[in-house]
């Protein structure tokens, strides 16, 4: 029970500060996404066909090496990665404030009303006693979106 944006990184010594550089640039970026992700679905959309190739990997942090590395420029992946590997990857730098928005969620069999309460009763008693914020705190997880949510 997640609400996550995509954000965008790059090189500390990349000359963008938003989304609207990749634009204005004059320049075609590479940039790194994990395949199959709400991050690669992002940049198909014809609105950034002009300026992005986009490079799928198969694992979360292969965009992060690759930025790092100079293999490609930029990485777009979910805020809750980007924040979670940031101290991992400190040549790197977030662009812009994230973008778009999804969902982590739970699916349970619609049949099984038994394990939907016991799910339900769970989830409603660590949002009532503060530890779900606890935990959204600790990762630094706890942005506009899940106040909003």
């Amino acid at each position: 029970y997640y609400i996550y944006g995509l954000q965008l990184m790059a090189r500390n010594d990349a000359p963008l500060a938003s989304w609207e550089d990749l634009k204005t640039s004059g320049k075609h970026w590479s940039v790194g996404v994990l395949t199959g992700s709400a991050a690669e679905k992002y940049l198909q959309q014809e609105e950034w066909k002009p300026y992005v190739d986009v490079v799928s990997y198969d694992g979360t942090t292969d965009g992060l090496s690759q930025v790092e590395k100079y293999s490609s420029h930029l990485t777009l992946l979910d805020d809750c990665a980007a924040i979670y590997y940031a101290d991992r990857y400190q040549t790197l730098k977030f662009v812009g404030r994230p973008v778009g928005q999804g969902s982590y969620v739970m699916l349970v069999d619609q049949e099984d009303e038994q394990w939907q309460k016991i799910i339900n009763e769970a989830l409603g008693r660590i949002i009532a006693d503060g530890r779900l914020q606890k935990i959204y705190d600790r990762w630094n997880m706890s942005g506009k979106a899940q106040m909003l949510a």
